[in-house]
């Protein structure tokens, strides 16, 4: 259960050990060894954009005590019913661009940019933590010229596209997950995949996932970023050749054989 309640309000006290969170104008307080409860004190006053975020960081937390990690990657498959695709990496790799270019030639989509996962038996699984994709305009002018235009968003300098008005059947809520690219941008090569050792995975993970080792309550997440360090795993050295459905399209499916 979560509650939400006005910073500064006089709580009840707690039955048992409380793990909190705080940053600007937010805190976040669960019960330890009691009842899976939540409170989260937010300061009215905040912008609605600054309450956005505070949200989203209180429903992080909540995930992460979940055994769900949250990632900033796209995820994609060649089938709605096959292994998908996690394409890991920070802001400005190219994540959405190569999605949109694989969605172009054909393959389901979850997520251009960040997404979920956990694991489910013997399975490990991805959801799209956020819906629309944001495309730069330069990635939003690549787009066929019969496609919408999308809705500008001035404050990130990006379009945003609903996926099924861009891909009318391609878009699905969750998938299971088969293999993990990191991206790196060559601009001067033609794109390669490079295998990656899971020891060699799994410190990427951390590397672009730092709470996982600073926030002990992020620690389920762990096993799930060993899980996903044991799939297949490469570093996509991204050329603009990956512009070009068909060549991000021959090349992807690769680390899915």
């Amino acid at each position: 259960m979560v509650s939400i309640v006005p910073l500064g309000s006089a709580l009840a006290p707690s039955d048992g050990v409380e793990d909190s969170h705080a940053i600007d104008g937010f805190v976040a307080r669960f019960a330890i060894g009691g009842a899976r409860t939540a409170t989260f004190l937010i300061d009215p006053t905040r912008r609605k954009k600054a309450l956005d975020a505070a949200l989203a960081f209180g429903v992080q937390l909540i995930l992460r005590r979940e055994a769900r990690l949250d990632l900033h990657a796209a995820a994609v498959a060649t089938e709605p019913d096959t292994g998908g695709l996690l394409i890991i990496g920070p802001k400005g790799v190219g994540k959405s661009s190569l999605t949109i270019a694989l969605a172009l030639a054909g393959w389901t989509l979850f997520s251009d940019d960040h997404v979920i996962t956990w694991r489910e038996g013997s399975e490990l699984r991805v959801a799209g933590l956020r819906v629309p994709l944001f495309l730069t305009p330069d990635a939003a002018e690549r787009l066929p010229s019969h496609l919408p235009k999308g809705q500008a968003v001035p404050s990130l300098g990006k379009r945003m596209f609903k996926p099924e008005e861009l891909f009318p059947g391609q878009h699905r809520a969750e998938g299971r997950i088969a293999a993990t690219v990191f991206p790196e941008r060559d601009p001067a090569a033609r794109s390669t995949l490079e295998p990656l050792r899971p020891l060699d995975c799994f410190q990427r993970l951390l590397s672009l996932s730092p709470f996982l080792a600073a926030d002990a309550s992020a620690r389920p997440c762990i096993e799930v970023a060993r899980a996903i360090a044991d799939l297949p795993a490469f570093v996509l050295r991204a050329g603009p050749d990956l512009l070009e459905p068909r060549a991000a399209d021959e090349l992807l499916r690769t680390a899915l054989a």
